[in-house]
């Protein structure tokens, strides 16, 4: 489900689907000062995308719409007619972001004989929830009638080029489409070494750019742990016709071993000189999809979107649990604009089981605003207080109760936020880091809910929306619920001593154990060998422990439950 065009509409900040190329080879051929190659992203709208094969190679030349008589800045942001028609004809036309739609902006260049458009992203200045990094722009309502090449660049990039073409400078691009393409990997860019799985989703796009088919391509995946040790994975794809592109998948064989940065670097056998490289983090007990907090980097709605959506917004990112059960404890997450949220508003943290069946297969509904259909595990609320005020400062939450997650299972950790509550009119941006492409099942990996819900979010920045898991449990321990021992933890908060209540259904073997929030067994209480079946208490002494959160674990014949304690 992508809905991607419809976004740009809602953010300050929108983000690419997954499933498009999100760039073009876009290359400096002059002045050398420039030279090498055009970081961007591309818009592939209705009828726009520029065939394999076609290249387009021209000078650049900036936008005059002729709105402001003083102002080059809102005249380079293309909202009306050109009035510099005879500079842009033959060119690649070159606009600022700002104000009117991406689809109309290229639309006006095209009128105007513009060969291709390139999109120079806003400052960090202008809009500090951007980041000014480049994203896939979208359609609007006049991009169907575009048929040129659209791409954005970052304010970086694109203020170098300005400056440049505004000093008389011939500025010549070249863009075509890349024959090598879309590299996926992990399912998550950070995952506990606990919950590393087989990876069955290594794949890249090799497209064929000639008017013949080609035969029996070879693709090479070079993994590369943080040892060093090298794994060669090939694929072969055994007919590839012209003008066309096809997804080459390499063997389920490689399970990451080891705790560290992993590096893919991508070959073909027709492309020798085209490289793409993917990474991926084994952590201890981490589950992230963003690859680190960008500095003024975050995603939220535009305000009059937030009004129409009745001031609801929630961000969140889909995990995918190995094969060994786990225990999810907390989250972290951030708001970049936590300056001008009213104190005493609320951030629902929630974790929700997305394949309760077990069958593998998460039904997205676009209008689902309720997560109907999927099992509430739990989760905490936040609420701002007056000393919150640093902007995309990172919370680290601790759930309520520690919840059970199953082996390959599907989690959605979400932030939820209604500012009709409390009456606020403010909306969140939740804090952004860099994100690379995952592939999830029949899914993907990024959910948000406005007016609707929106799914397959990537490019070059994403929420932050991290599940946390602590080390309590080890590869033969089924993880249960608390309720299932009838597990209780008394006086919580505790000072002196906590009384764990437990009761047995079957007579078995009973161990009770202490963790810190690091997942280090700080108490150990072994009952008797064999403990008879009803209802038992036991007790430890917490008076020398430092004040924080700590989790009681109890195993009883390899079924573990697990409950939060806080000492103060």
């Amino acid at each position: 489900m992508k809905l991607l065009n419809l976004l740009f509409i809602f953010f300050t900040i929108s983000v690419a689907s997954l499933s498009a190329q999100n760039s073009y080879n876009a290359n400096i051929n002059s002045p050398a000062s420039l030279a090498g190659k055009l970081g961007n992203s591309r818009a592939d709208w209705t009828n726009n995308v520029l065939p394999f094969g076609q290249t387009v190679t021209a000078n650049l030349a900036i936008v005059n719409s002729g709105i402001s008589p003083t102002n080059d800045s809102i005249n380079a942001q293309g909202c009306d007619t050109l009035i510099n028609v005879a500079q842009i004809s033959g060119k690649i036309a070159l606009i600022r972001r700002g104000v009117c739609q991406f689809g109309f902006k290229a639309l006006m260049a095209q009128n105007a004989g513009a060969v291709a458009v390139i999109i120079v992203n806003v400052s960090t200045v202008d809009n500090p929830t951007n980041g000014g990094e480049p994203f896939n722009p979208a359609e609007g309502t006049d991009g169907a009638s575009v048929t040129i090449p659209v791409l954005m660049v970052s304010n970086s990039v694109g203020q170098d080029i300005i400056a440049a073409v505004k000093s008389g400078v011939a500025v010549n691009v070249t863009i075509n489409r890349p024959p090598f393409f879309n590299q996926t990997g992990p399912f998550a860019y950070v995952t506990p070494l606990s919950q590393a799985d087989t990876m069955g989703f290594i794949s890249v796009r090799i497209a064929n750019p000639t008017p013949n088919a080609q035969t029996n391509i070879t693709a090479t995946a070079i993994i590369t742990d943080p040892q060093g040790i090298k794994t060669l994975l090939t694929a072969t794809l055994p007919v590839l016709p012209s003008l066309a592109d096809s997804a080459v998948v390499f063997p389920a064989t490689y399970k990451p071993s080891k705790k560290g940065l992993h590096k893919i670097e991508y070959l073909s056998s027709t492309f020798p000189n085209d490289t793409l490289r993917t990474e991926f983090k084994i952590g201890d007990y981490t589950f992230a999809l963003d690859g680190g907090i960008t500095s003024n980097a975050g995603i939220g709605p535009a305000a009059a979107t937030f009004q129409t959506a009745l001031y609801r917004y929630d961000a969140g990112s889909l995990y995918r649990t190995g094969t060994t059960a786990g225990v999810a404890v907390g989250a972290t997450f951030g708001i970049a604009n936590i300056k001008d949220i009213p104190v005493g508003e609320t951030f629902q943290i929630r974790v929700y089981d997305m394949d309760p069946t077990g069958i593998g297969n998460i039904a997205f509904s676009a209008t689902n605003l309720t997560y109907d259909g999927y099992t509430l595990e739990g989760g905490i609320d936040l609420v701002t207080t007056s000393q919150d005020t640093v902007n995309n400062k990172l919370f680290n939450v601790t759930f309520d109760q520690p919840i059970p997650l199953k082996p390959r299972g599907e989690y959605l950790v979400v932030v939820k936020y209604d500012g009709a509550v409390n009456g606020s009119t403010v909306a969140p941006s939740f804090s952004a880091g860099k994100t690379l492409s995952f592939p999830y099942t029949n899914s993907e990996t990024h959910i948000v809910i406005l007016d609707r819900m929106y799914t397959g979010f990537a490019g070059s920045s994403n929420a932050i929306v991290r599940m946390n898991m602590q080390g309590f449990v080890t590869a033969n321990e089924e993880v249960v619920k608390a309720e299932t021992l009838k597990m209780t933890v008394q006086p919580n908060p505790a000072t002196n001593f906590v009384a764990v209540s437990y009761e047995l259904q079957t007579a078995g073997n009973v161990e009770l154990t202490l963790f810190n929030v690091n997942g280090q067994a700080v108490k150990s209480l072994k009952e008797s060998n064999r403990m008879d079946a009803g209802l038992h208490t036991a007790s430890f002494d917490v008076s020398d422990l430092a004040k924080g959160v700590y989790f009681v674990k109890i195993n009883n014949n390899n079924k573990v439950a697990v409950k939060k304690v806080v000492v103060q």
